[in-house]
Parts: structure tokens; sequence; C-alpha cells
């Protein structure tokens, strides 16, 4: 009986430890270049991939069709990158994917692009559709926006795709909001509506809010874009800035703004003995609302606290003419050092509590996903990324940061409460193409800190 009982659970056992490998995923691989659909002369072709998996990188199989082109050793590390110079034989269309392999052995799924080969001369190979729509092909056209109640705006656009439309987006490229639409078979060839969006929080930056369009073709699965953004009427619609005063518009006039020329700390008062209540990051907008009599310091309200704070002027890019503008304010009194005092007494008394809990993070996210670096070409490319992260803390958050590196280009943005425990910050434009590592960091008043596992973003060049 007990021999029948312990082969059992070795029989349990090894089908549970099959289980779990059967149901651990490989590595998360994307093509950084070429591009979808792009076209290249009869020549040698990079291909660059990356991937990312909690277990490493161990390698990366590179394909054309079903040809195995290399095997790239990727070191083992959390983050892998592969590159390779490929020669197609001829000209024609080629399936180019990638397939990362973790340290355990786990095969992640293939990430794949087409592209066109051409030959010298030769104009019959099928264009380039992953940038622009050609002419003819598909007309893609936002009509106008329309400002309603409740942070809501209905948005009119009509498309014309005489091979179909598989799905229809529409996004804000400052607060994330989006809407999509799917169709199925019979897939409509034209589409004229209005669609009204809810824009789920107030933005806390001071910024134009406006909107995109990408269209799916029915056909081979090629997006397009419409040729603009479209802005809501007077840059944005009322009552979707934070600090906006209901039918009166911006608190104060948008001159008075003032730039961080680096991170700065936001100050109870006009001194560094003053303790900090705030931060303003490097690029960083605020609301000038005050000054001392000599000018050395600025009065601020922060986008993300109702409290007023200083920070030193030369820390701060402004106009001239600002110190005019600004009424005096009085400085409160330096903050008092007491002298300690000896106070005996019958018996020890405990100690008041220590927090020793660093906030919790959770939810971080990037989007899109794939940005272009600086520049004015591709206008329906966002060359920024918004940060978003969901942190908790017992005491409250004090200061939650984005640091993020791509090649040798590096910097912090600071995270703003956007609604409840909801962080949000922006990050870009870039110089510099590659893999955008962004991990997020949070400090609570005891100077508890905590750090999110990192998310990526794509940077690419325009190609036009």
């Amino acid at each position: 009986m007990r021999r029948n009982l312990t082969f059992a659970l070795a029989v349990l056992f090894a089908l549970l430890l099959t289980a779990c490998s059967a149901a651990r995923q490989g590595p998360s691989a994307w093509l950084d270049q070429p591009l979808e659909g792009s076209r290249f002369p009869l020549g040698p072709v990079t291909i660059t991939a990356h991937a990312s998996d909690s277990d490493g990188v161990a390698r990366f199989e590179l394909y054309a069709g079903e040809e195995l082109l290399q095997t790239v050793e990727a070191g083992g590390q959390v983050l892998g990158e592969a590159s390779y110079e490929w020669t197609p034989p001829s000209a024609g269309e080629y399936e180019l994917s990638a397939i990362p392999i973790d340290a355990r052995g786990n095969r992640g799924q293939a990430a794949q692009v087409v592209v066109y080969i051409t030959a010298p001369g030769d104009e019959s190979s099928p264009p380039d559709l992953s940038q622009t729509p050609v002419e003819g092909s598909v007309e893609a056209v936002m009509d106008r926006i329309t400002c309603e109640s409740n942070r809501t705006v209905a948005i009119t656009f009509h498309i014309n795709a005489p091979l179909g439309i598989r799905s229809i987006d529409l996004w804000n490229t400052s607060t994330l909001d989006e809407y999509h639409e799917g169709f199925q078979a019979p897939y409509p060839t034209q589409i004229a509506k209005t669609v009204k969006i809810s824009e789920r929080i107030a933005d806390p930056y001071l910024r134009g809010h406006q909107w995109g369009l990408m269209v799916v073709g029915a056909d081979s699965g090629t997006w397009f874009y419409a040729d603009e953004y479209l802005m809501e009427p007077d840059d944005r619609c009322p009552g979707h800035y934070e600090f906006e005063v209901a039918g009166e518009g911006p608190a104060m006039a948008d001159t008075t703004w003032v730039t961080a020329r680096q991170n700065a700390t936001c100050r109870q008062g006009p001194d560094k003995a003053f303790s900090p209540i705030g931060y303003l990051g490097q690029a960083e907008a605020a609301q000038a609302v005050g000054r001392l009599q000599d000018g050395a310091w600025l009065q601020l309200q922060l986008p993300d606290r109702a409290s007023l704070c200083w920070i030193a002027a030369d820390l701060l890019d402004f106009p001239p003419a600002l110190l005019g503008e600004l009424p005096p304010v009085a400085p409160p009194p330096l903050p008092v050092v007491s002298e300690p005092t000896v106070t005996l007494t019958p018996s020890p008394t405990a100690p008041p509590p220590v927090d020793g809990q660093a906030p919790a993070i959770s939810g971080v996210s990037a989007n899109p996903t794939t940005i272009l670096t600086q520049g004015s070409g591709c206008p329906s490319y966002s060359r920024t990324t918004t940060v978003l992260a969901t942190i908790q803390d017992n005491v409250g958050v004090d200061l939650a940061r984005a640091d993020w590196s791509v090649g040798g280009e590096s910097g912090q943005s600071t995270l703003y409460r956007a609604d409840g425990d909801i962080f949000q910050g922006e990050i870009g434009p870039l110089s510099t193409t590659g893999t955008l590592a962004i991990t997020v960091r949070a400090w609570d008043a005891a100077s508890n800190q905590s750090t999110a596992s990192p998310v990526y973003v794509t940077v690419q060049q325009c190609i036009e």
C-alpha cells in the first residue's frame, strides 16, 4: 500500500512539473530594423532584433522565410540583442523573422516583418505602405472635433478604402485616451461617423490635446494614418486641464509659466533650511504666482500639488519680464532649530513606530511602445511616450520618478499624480535610436524607496 502511494505521488509530482514547464513562455521579441513594408535595393540589409526574458535571453534564430540565416548568441542577460547583415539572393518579397530562446531553452514567439527587395531599374516592386498611404488606396480624414460636457469630445471622420476596413483606432496623444472598433467580413469600404470619447482624467499639464486616426486595411493588415492630427478647439476643450477654472479658462496667463533647468526641489519657503514638499523635473513646467522682493526665489504652483512652494530662480528658465509681472510675497519665518533639552523620566518610553514600508509600484506601462527620434518627418508617429504607474503607500508618496536610458542618452522624468494612485509622466523627444529602458522609482516621506521592473520602448528614426 505504501509503495503504491509513493508511486502515485511521484507520478503526480512529475505531471505538475510537466504542466509548469509547458506553461512557461519564452522571451518577448521585436525587430528594430528593418521596418514593416520597407523597400531596399538589392544589396546588404541589416537586421536588428531585441528580446526580454526574466530567465535571460540566450540566443536568437534569424530567418528569411523558412531559411535559417544565422544563430546569434545574446549572452543570457534579461535584455538581449542580435544584429546580422543579410544579403538577399535576388529581388522580391521576403518575410524576415527573429525567434528568441531563453536560458532554459524556451522559444518565444517570432517577431516578423515583410520587406521588398528591388532590382536596379525595377519599378514593379510593391510600394512601402507602412508609413504613408498610397494615393487613391485609402482616404482617412478627420473632419472636426466638438467639445461636450464631462470631458467628452465628439470626433467626426470619414474613411474610403476600396479593399475593405478591418479596424479603426482613435487616440489622444497627450492623455492616452483611445477608441478601437473592429469589423468582420464582409468588411466595410466606406465609413462616415461621429464617435464620442470621454477623457478619463483631467490633464495635469497645460498643453494642447490632439487626436490621431489609424485605419487597418482588410487586404493585408497594412495600416494607414490620417494625413494630420486634429487639435481640440482652442487647443483643448474646456475643463480638460486639471487646474482650469470652469468657464473662465486657465487660472493664470500662460506667460507666468516657468521651466526647470535641472531637477529642482520645491520647498516650503525660499531657503534651503525649509523642508521639501515637491519636485520639478528637468524641462518640466510649473506656474509662477509670486516672488521674493529681490527675485532670488519664485513661488510656484506645481501641477501635482495644491499647496504652493518655492524654487530658486537660478534653477528656472522664464522671460526676464516675468519678475516685473509677479507680485512680491512675504516669506514665511525661517524654521527654528531648538536647543536639545534633557528630560528625566522615571522609566524609558517606547520610541514612536518607524515607517519601514516602501511604496508599492504596479501596473507600469509606456504608451506608445514605439516612438521616433526628434525631427520634422513622419508626422503621424509620436516622438514621446507616456509612462503610467500605480503607486500606493501607507503614509503617502513623496516622489515618483521614471529613470530612462537608450544608448548613451539617459535622464529622469518626474511622475505626477494623475488620478487617485495613478502617476503619469512623459519621456521624449530623444535623439538616440535603440531600446529605451524605463525604470519607475518611488519614495515616501520616510525616505523608503522602491523600484519597479523596467519597461521598454523602441526608438526609431523616421523613414519616409
